[in-house]
């Protein structure tokens, strides 16, 4: 009976059959919702800092690929850096959405 109660009810519940107040329990449990919010929140502000960073030397890779006096060999490599650079976004994109689906399971 008492899983199936939510907020309101259960601390109706408690008060009424044990005359005991859980209130201070809820606060703790906000308490620690927020700081987990919070923490998740911080590491999202630092992914998109980190995918600015990112997509601006994909930028300017791509400028310097568009330059014909860079030879083969040195378009290669920078072909490679830039393909491990989009690998990277691609995961902290991913790692972005997966912290903000944990966000709304907190």
């Amino acid at each position: 009976v008492i899983k199936k109660m939510k907020g309101l009810a259960f601390h109706s519940y408690v008060m009424e059959n044990f005359n005991y107040d859980v209130s201070e329990l809820y606060s703790i449990q906000l308490s620690e919702r927020d700081t987990a919010i919070k923490q998740i929140d911080e590491e999202k502000a630092m992914i998109d800092k980190d995918l600015e960073k990112l997509e601006k030397s994909v930028k300017q890779i791509e400028e310097a690929l568009s330059d014909t006096s860079i030879t083969g060999e040195h378009q290669v490599q920078l072909t490679d850096l830039k393909n491990a650079i989009e690998k990277n976004i691609v995961a902290l994109k991913n790692h972005y959405i997966t912290l903000d689906q944990s966000k709304k399971k907190v």
